[in-house]
């Protein structure tokens, strides 16, 4: 026979029965064996989130309180007109109302003046070329050579990387002399 004590009720486990030895006593909700301990840490997370609370409440009020009024962020009245800040532009509408062409997605050129340079021995132009977001290895050009209304040849140019709206000058040589003008055909970063 059993020894003395509490055992699992037999049609309900959350409950326990005592045996005496004899007979059965009353029944009573089993005891978990680490509801103490979850206790514990359930009060501890909580003491420890309202602490942090607090902390972040109090550094947000001393901050407000510390914080530098604007001048002129006093509320104005109805009736007065706010004054308006000039609205800047983009590095696009700058480089663009510099004369500038955005000839590939972030990459602007325009020719220089023929009256600007001189060329060697074969006839030339020269190209400024700006990338917006830069060129980490190199910016490469290539233009087509044209005669009258026909395409007679080809000719590039490679740049080293380029910094952000950095500015560089290339130059494009018709080494055949058949040309009279030049069309840009690919603009690449690398």
């Amino acid at each position: 026979m059993a020894s003395p004590g509490w055992y699992p009720h037999p049609q309900n486990p959350s409950q326990e029965l005592y045996w005496d030895g004899t007979t059965w006593t009353a029944a009573r909700a089993r005891k978990s064996k680490n509801g103490g301990v979850w206790l514990a840490l359930g009060i501890t997370a909580a003491a420890l989130i309202v602490t942090v609370a607090l902390g972040i409440g109090a550094v947000a009020v001393v901050g407000a309180m510390s914080a530098p009024r604007v001048a002129g962020s006093a509320t104005q009245s109805p009736g007065e007109p706010q004054a308006q800040k000039p609205i800047e532009k983009t590095p696009t509408q700058k480089l663009e109302a510099d004369g500038y062409q955005e000839v590939k997605r972030g990459i602007f050129a325009k020719w220089e003046p023929k009256s600007s340079y001189t060329c060697d021995y074969w006839s030339c132009s020269k190209l400024r070329v700006i990338s917006v977001d830069g060129c980490p290895n190199s910016l490469y050009i290539e233009a087509a050579i044209i005669s009258g209304s026909t395409q007679v040849g080809m000719t590039n140019d490679l740049t080293t990387a380029l910094r952000p709206m950095e500015e560089a000058l290339v130059t494009l040589t018709d080494h055949t002399s058949n040309g009279d003008s030049f069309r840009l055909t690919e603009a690449t970063c690398y």
